[in-house]
């Protein structure tokens, strides 16, 4: 039980942190090295697609959380294998892209 709401609380903070990126773009929360590549004119795309990879992670996260918490089985945790292979694959697709 205690780790379903450790899950949830991740996964919303993950959440948070993609929707201030996208929306916010605060590239500054990703790393200081993306800060300073990435140029004013890509800057807009760069932290949309981000920030969408960051919420696809918290989301696998979270929903992995509920699952646990409802169901009470392991295998709620495909939610976070899926939600960390689209959200990553978002990250480095931004990264290969805009960088």
């Amino acid at each position: 039980m205690i780790g379903a709401i450790i899950l949830i609380l991740v996964g919303l903070l993950f959440g948070i942190l993609g929707c201030l990126l996208a929306i916010g773009q605060k590239i500054i929360l990703l790393h200081r090295y993306h800060y300073a590549r990435v140029t004013k004119e890509k800057k807009k795309a760069f932290c949309f697609l981000s920030g969408l990879g960051v919420v696809f992670i918290g989301f696998g996260i979270l929903l992995s959380g509920v699952l646990i918490w409802i169901t009470g089985s392991e295998l709620s945790l495909i939610a976070i294998v899926n939600g960390l292979i689209v959200g990553t694959g978002m990250l480095v697709i931004a990264g290969i892209k805009y960088i």
